[in-house]
């Protein structure tokens, strides 16, 4: 525990250091007038800084210390630093030089998230290198973006940061059902209120490919002030040292299915549902010889804004993993959750000239999770079908 608050402020060191030296360059340019060209480069990088602990307690009391089947909010009775996180960004846009068309985005994060969320390849107990990646903006038609590198999953909803989520614990489905983040080539282009992806990755969470294979990922989404609609698809092999050519193998196949209204001005009702299928899978713990699985679920969200400072969000959510491929049961099991959360930010809109601090938030949430099996652990290395969680979440972000 100690080495790996140690291993954070340092990192944290590191990084704020490196913020220092870009800001005093930034003075020293204008004080000097010099290399004017450089001078606006580093204006247009965006940096960023998050910072989110958490304190979560299970009513179950788990000898292992741990909650079942929860990605990002894993330990139990624990205050934890789930991420303190930086990032650098140009953004790519239309102008009259060649450098406004390109762009990058690093982002590093620390914490306790970093080897939950972390690539084949690319993995550390306190850091995590989450997105790095260049960006062109072709000027083609309305500028069709491109961006090489490794980035986060446009499958699903839900999000590896909290602040972009409605709840403080991930679903099922964020953890079970779903890929983190891919290395590789994505393209998106806009066509009025429709934007196009599409692009070639290495797999699912995956900095040096475990196959010969690559994975296709494609996605149509439409938005509007009122409504959101998306059908997203990934395709390739994905278990590890499957041979064949660049598209072959046995191969995963997954979909997300979202849609997002706002009926009135402080209520936002989102769902979505994923639906995975994977071939010739092979697992003796699960009683698996080359057969085909299949998981999908789907979830549920509704955000209100009660009033500019608080929010009631709510999520209900189902789970089907039939083969027990994705949370390793054999038999299989169904999962499902309903989670209340109450988020407050005190500081919002309450001092002038300070907006800054509208975004330090506080956050409550209770989680009630059921099985059809007795596979959440509880105390004396019993298990049950239910899993009661209370969480207790400080956030702040930045962004200049």
């Amino acid at each position: 525990m100690f080495d790996t608050i140690r291993k954070t402020a340092v990192s944290l060191l590191v990084m704020m250091f490196v913020c220092t030296l870009i800001s005093t360059n930034v003075n020293a340019q204008q004080e000097d007038g010099d290399n004017k060209g450089l001078l606006e480069l580093i204006e247009s990088i965006d940096l960023g800084f998050y910072v989110d602990t958490l304190y979560e307690y299970n009513f179950n009391d788990p000898d292992s210390g741990v909650n079942t089947f929860r990605s990002l909010d894993e330990e139990h009775n624990e205050f934890e630093i789930q991420e303190a996180s930086v990032y650098f960004e140009k953004t790519p846009e239309w102008g009259d030089n060649i450098s406004d068309f390109i762009g990058f985005r690093i982002w590093l994060l620390v914490g306790e998230n970093a080897p939950r969320v972390a690539s084949e390849g690319l993995s550390n107990d306190t850091i995590d290198l989450t997105e790095a990646y260049l960006s062109i903006l072709a000027p083609v038609g309305n500028g069709l973006n491109i961006i090489a590198g490794k980035f986060t999953t446009i499958a699903g909803f839900e999000l590896i940061q909290a602040k972009d989520n409605p709840n403080i614990t991930r679903g099922f489905l964020f953890g079970l059902a779903e890929p983190f983040t891919h290395t590789g080539v994505r393209a998106s282009y806009p066509l009025g209120p429709v934007n196009l992806t599409f692009g070639v990755n290495n797999g699912w969470d995956q900095v040096d490919d475990i196959n010969d294979g690559k994975t296709l990922e494609g996605q149509i989404a439409y938005s509007d002030d009122l409504l959101s609609l998306s059908l997203t698809g990934y395709f390739g092999p994905e278990q590890e040292g499957e041979d064949g050519d660049f598209f072959g193998g046995d191969w995963r196949e997954f979909f997300t299915l979202f849609g997002s209204v706002v009926p009135i001005e402080w209520l936002t009702l989102s769902a979505y549902a994923d639906f995975g299928f994977e071939q010739g899978v092979t697992d003796g713990d699960l009683g698996l010889d080359e057969e085909d699985v299949f998981w999908w679920g789907a979830a549920g969200f509704a955000v209100a804004d009660v009033h500019p400072a608080v929010s009631l969000r709510l999520r209900l959510e189902y789970f089907d993993d039939d083969d027990g491929f994705r949370t390793g049961t054999p038999g299989g099991a169904k999962l499902y959750n309903i989670t209340p959360t109450v988020a407050f930010k005190p500081f919002k809109g309450k001092i002038v000239d300070l907006d800054y601090l509208d975004n330090f938030e506080f956050r409550l949430e209770y989680r009630f999770d059921v099985s059809d099996e007795d596979i959440f652990e509880e105390e004396d290395n019993e298990f049950t079908d239910t899993q009661h969680t209370i969480s207790a979440q400080v956030l702040y972000w930045i962004d200049i």
